[in-house]
């Protein structure tokens, strides 16, 4: 009996000393990942296309991760550029929820698979920000806060892919 008391004292404090083997959630605000996409630039054979993007999902005070490929498959160097966000629900509301999204160029991208970002990561505005740029009259439309952009790149057709703001600033 003394035996099996002293070794179960013995794994008490030997998992005390050594800590348990379990791990803590992590404490406090996690960062969050920013939201995330890539637009590629090619060769339909007939000149350059930029490809038909995802919808991208970005939360109030995300960072855009927007990495710009070209693959047109020669050598010429491409710039993108968003010139202009609007509703998608009403076009003449011209609200923009990014900073440093429209007017915003990236470098010359080589041709061949050179890959770039704009030249300043674009941020989403905050919640409150956003709330003001609401599309349409009904807070629970789904398109309330969907914007559709022009991205641009030389040579090429533009392209209108759509930003939603997920989860609305209106629902949480």
């Amino acid at each position: 009996m003394k035996r099996l008391i002293l070794g179960s004292a013995l794994t008490v404090v030997f998992t005390a000393a050594c800590g348990s083997q379990q791990t803590q959630p992590a404490r406090g605000p996690q960062p969050r990942k920013p939201c995330q996409i890539t637009m590629v630039i090619v060769d339909s054979g007939s000149g350059p296309l930029i490809g038909n993007p995802p919808r991208l999902k970005c939360m109030w005070d995300e960072m855009l991760d927007i990495t710009l490929r070209n693959d047109d498959g020669d050598n010429t160097k491409h710039k993108f550029e968003v010139t202009t966000i609007y509703c998608k629900a009403d076009p003449t509301k011209q609200y923009n929820p990014v900073r440093y999204f429209v007017g915003n160029p990236s470098d010359d991208i080589d041709g061949g698979g050179g890959e770039g970002h704009f030249k300043q990561a674009p941020q989403m505005l905050s919640k409150a920000e956003i709330q003001k740029l609401q599309c349409t009259l009904d807070p629970k439309d789904p398109n309330a806060f969907v914007y559709k952009y022009t991205i641009r790149s030389n040579g090429a057709k533009d392209q209108d892919p759509e930003l939603e703001v997920s989860p609305p600033p209106n629902i949480q």
